[in-house]
């Protein structure tokens, strides 16, 4: 799943913008990017990452076992 992660931020346009925002929001902004657009997926990216771990994990770490 990390790789995943690190491939989408390293080799695709959206994580070019996305670096872009994290380095400087307000240059990002002024060369045409959506800021705010760009926070809220990166948001819900983590949002998804961190669900999809918890349900992976959650078999093999419940706290009701027998």
């Amino acid at each position: 799943m990390l790789g995943a992660v690190a491939l989408v931020v390293r080799h695709t346009g959206l994580g070019l913008v996305m670096r872009a925002v994290a380095a400087d929001p307000r240059s990002a902004g002024l060369s045409g990017v959506r800021v705010g657009r760009v926070l809220a997926l990166g948001w819900g990216a983590a949002s998804a990452v961190g669900a999809l771990s918890g349900v992976l994990l959650a078999p093999c770490c419940s706290w009701s076992r027998p």
